[in-house]
């Protein structure tokens, strides 16, 4: 139910709200922090799962080669879950300091990974920077958004996916 209710809400808010929050070309990844944010209370197995969900979604709207945000997502889900496992009762600065930490990973793994397949561009300086000023610009929208999740109950990790 959080999945569907995760890829709604990122879907719409970053079609409709996020190029109006832009600040010098730099918009927040809200499929990115739908994602982060899921997994900080899942299993790993289920947190790559619907990072998966989140990514291939964000591939087929904006465009990228399909599969890329997918395998990114999948990857950054993963490591918030262990992460967020040991981290459940830190601070609210601590969680948002994973998430900057997920945010830059995200960039850094997607530009590796167009690389990879397609070469580094000659503008890779600025990718760099491009990808610094995001992570930073997400990890800021996630503070609020951190403690509505601090409250939520986690699932159980038995559970299947939704």
């Amino acid at each position: 139910m959080r999945l569907a209710v995760a890829l709604a809400a990122a879907t719409i808010l970053q079609l409709t709200a996020v190029p109006h929050v832009a600040l010098g070309g730099l918009a927040p990844d809200l499929f990115l922090l739908a994602t982060i944010l899921l997994a900080f209370r899942q299993a790993p197995e289920r947190a790559t799962l619907q990072g998966f969900a989140l990514g291939l979604l964000q591939d087929a709207l904006a465009g990228t080669p399909l599969g890329l945000r997918a395998f990114v997502l999948s990857l950054v889900g993963f490591l918030t879950s262990i992460v967020g496992q040991v981290l459940l009762s830190a601070s609210r600065f601590a969680r948002a300091l994973v998430v900057l930490g997920m945010a830059v990973l995200s960039g850094v793994l997607t530009v590796l990974t167009l690389g990879f397949f397609r070469g580094l561009p000659p503008f890779a300086p600025r990718l760099a920077a491009l990808v610094a000023g995001e992570a930073a610009y997400s990890a800021l929208v996630a503070l609020p958004l951190l403690a509505l999740a601090r409250e939520a109950p986690a699932e159980a990790s038995s559970s299947a996916p939704a």
